[in-house]
């Protein structure tokens, strides 16, 4: 792999760039031990353009590096797979239209208690405007080194014995005074900033009596006119006589306003949102370690909340990024007007903000937080002559029960959020120990994922799908099984909860489709025209691969596309993206089928069934399990095959097991079904014996040696 973050002339060791925290977090990314990426498909969250004739993941990202840096890249990223050591660098990105722009990556090795490298993980963050502010302050000091070379400074001498001072006119300038100013110390000081008037004295008086060094150097602010601030250097060598007493002071003065703005902005690129203003994720880790160790955290107590937008990554699409960001701005003005006055919050992601309340160490105390930042957002925004409305997701963490480190706070907060995620209608969650557990129990399987895929351990199973007027076998649904090295055939509900959330859904579901259309065009050619149903995962929409690979695997294949049929979940409906409303669209009108898997389950609508291609309702096997004793099963069966007549679309019942249930779903008018009483899911050599059985004797259906 070549990661996209490397380097560039600044090597590993150049230590100012661990001084730039992330402002603008372009993309985390994973690699295995072997530098291989986990997530071949991982870009940022504003990507930059792709060129033409560009291939997805490391690869298009090392094009994307400026030439001059790009066998650098190479160098210190192969160097730091040999020696496993932290990697750090700046180089040049292309970002589309905006040409080249400074980007910081960073990554480690994350290794296992055999001290062996398990993975490499990094971040690649924007810095462009830190670099611009840093060569803007190089500019500043050069011309100041130019100045300073024409002898444009001030100078100044004191007599220690008399307290006789001299200053001349560039000095007396720079101070702000007359040049025709009475030259003594009171005249000096009356012009310095009341803040900084005992350190000066301070550091004259250790002048004075010897317990300063042969040189003191000091900054201090001035009174300008106008109530403006300037910034003033100062410097001087110490005289001594042959006691070593000190007699003189020679000095100089210089004006370091611009360069003291310079470091300033420069400081709140690298620690605040540039949009908001809030702290970001650096300096907000900062601020909360500072809170929950000071009095003002009692016993170190406090809640820890990490909220996610809902709705705004589509009003942002939708409405423009100025509107967008006029709405991040009143978001953060309204969560800021509405918490404590001791709360911290700041802007850590595009559509996240980390909230910090000291001392809070109870759950209901937590949850009435959480409860009134939900309400907060949820009264709809207006910008322009547009009402926006919102929602959220809350992730929690206590301290200090869930941790005492912010860092681990933050990430317990992220687990939570992520947990939220997980469950329908969830929009609050707490840390728990289990979901640390779980989070590991996932990076450990997602290696095996990884193993698994190079390997090519996925193999697909099919389950027959039966008309239920005549018995006839006219599909079968592809299901992916994992036949591991030691664990033996593992069923989807072992890994497909993580397969479908990591970096390998996209390689994984294109596998999938390919391998379906394939067996499929085989049984066609065998004398079996079996229409294929496949199930695809929301990541491969969201990767917008979904059109292609069908194309691709039916024209591979040669089969037609009416034998393919592709099941979508609730999941992809609920995301309402114009993408995948169009990418479905498309494949209908090639002649695809579009199934709608486990309806009535969750909390699809019924404009959705207007609004998607549908060709078919899948009937959850949770409805048809009971059916017979189960009045209010019957119900559901009834009312979902009533919507599908109203539609026109067929509908097929999953989870039959025994033969009362066919007889009830074929007396409703139910087309299609499936389940173990037809067949379980079996391999593809079965799968051609099961259909040359039931060829022979049809309507039977032995169940499968």
């Amino acid at each position: 792999m070549t990661p996209p973050a490397s380097s560039s002339p600044c090597s590993s060791s150049d230590k100012r760039n661990r001084a730039v925290p992330s402002a603008k977090a372009l993309m985390v990314w994973r690699a295995g031990p072997d530098g291989r990426p986990l997530d071949p498909s991982q870009f940022p969250q504003d990507p930059p353009a792709r060129r033409d004739g560009d291939g997805g993941g490391a690869e298009a990202w090392l094009n994307l590096v400026h030439p001059e840096e790009r066998e650098a890249v190479l160098l210190l990223w192969r160097r730091a797979l040999r020696e496993g050591e932290e990697f750090e660098a700046r180089y040049r990105l292309h970002r589309g239209l905006s040409g080249y722009r400074w980007a910081l990556g960073q990554g480690r090795p994350l290794r296992g208690d055999d001290g062996e490298v398990r993975e490499w993980i990094g971040t690649v963050v924007d810095i462009h405007d830190h670099m611009e502010a840093e060569r803007t302050i190089a500019l500043s000091e050069e011309r100041l080194r130019l100045a300073l070379d024409s002898a444009d400074l001030g100078v100044w001498e004191c007599t220690i014995a008399t307290n006789q001072w001299w200053f001349s006119e560039a000095a007396l300038r720079i101070l702000g005074c007359p040049p025709d100013a009475e030259t003594s110390i009171e005249t000096v000081m009356g012009a310095i900033h009341s803040d900084d008037l005992d350190g000066l004295r301070a550091r004259w008086h250790a002048a004075r009596t010897g317990r300063a060094r042969d040189r003191m150097e000091g900054e201090f602010r001035i009174q300008r006119g106008g109530g403006r601030l300037g910034w003033i250097a100062c410097s001087a060598r110490l005289v001594a006589d042959d006691g070593k007493a000190v007699t003189r002071m020679l000095g100089t003065l210089r004006d370091i306003t611009k360069t003291r703005l310079q470091r300033e902005k420069l400081y709140h690129l690298a620690h605040f949102d540039p949009l908001t203003g809030l702290p970001n994720r650096h300096e907000m880790i900062t601020r909360t370690q500072a809170t929950l160790a000071s009095g003002g955290a009692a016993g170190g107590a406090g809640a820890i909340l990490l909220l996610d937008l809902d709705g705004f990554k589509e009003a942002n699409d939708t409405l423009g990024q100025a509107t967008g960001d006029a709405l991040l701005k009143r978001i953060a003005h309204r969560l800021v007007s509405s918490l404590p006055a001791d709360s911290l919050i700041g802007r850590v992601g595009g559509d996240e903000f980390l909230v910090v309340v000291p001392g809070v160490a109870e759950q209901w105390t937590a949850t009435r937080i959480a409860d009134g930042l939900y309400d907060v957002l949820t009264v709809p925004f207006v910008i322009g002559d547009r009402r926006i409305p919102l929602s959220g997701r809350i992730g929690i963490a206590l301290a200090p029960r869930d941790g005492t480190s912010a860092q681990d706070l933050m990430t317990h907060a992220e687990l939570a959020l992520q947990e939220t995620k997980t469950i329908s209608g969830c929009v609050t969650r707490f840390f728990s120990p289990r979901l640390h557990d779980e989070a590991r129990e996932r990076q450990d399987m997602g290696l095996e994922l990884r193993r698994a895929t190079d390997n090519g351990e996925f193999e697909l199973f099919y389950q027959p799908q039966i008309r239920l007027s005549d018995r006839a076998v006219v599909g079968a649904e592809a299901l992916l099984r994992w036949r591991h090295p030691t664990r033996g055939v593992m069923p989807p509900a072992a890994f497909l909860h993580v397969l479908k959330r990591g970096p390998l859904a996209g390689e994984v579901g294109e596998w999938v489709v390919a391998k379906a259309c394939a067996d499929a065009a085989g049984l066609l050619n065998a004398g079996s025209r079996i229409r294929m149903a496949v199930n695809l995962f929301s990541a491969q929409f969201k990767a917008g691969t979904v059109d292609a690979t069908v194309r691709r695997s039916l024209l591979e294949s040669g089969l037609p596309a009416e034998l393919l049929e592709l099941e979508i979940t609730e999941k992809v409906t609920l995301d309402r993206d114009e993408g995948i409303l169009t990418c479905l669209k498309g494949l209908r009108d090639l002649g695809c089928g579009v199934a709608f898997d486990d309806y009535g389950t969750g909390y699809a609508s019924l404009s959705m069934l207007k609004r998607y291609p549908l060709t078919r309702l899948k009937i959850d096997r949770a409805f048809v399990q009971h059916l017979a004793e189960s009045p209010k099963d019957g119900a559901i069966v009834r009312a979902v095959l009533s919507l599908g007549n109203t539609f026109g679309l067929s509908v097929t019942a999953e989870g039959i097991e025994e033969e009362e249930q066919e007889k009830l779903l074929l007396g409703q008018g139910c087309d299609e079904g499936q389940g173990y009483f037809f067949g379980r899911p079996m391999p593809l050599a079965d799968f051609i014996q099961f259909l040359a059985r039931v060829k022979k004797n049809p309507g039977e259906f032995p169940t499968p040696a």
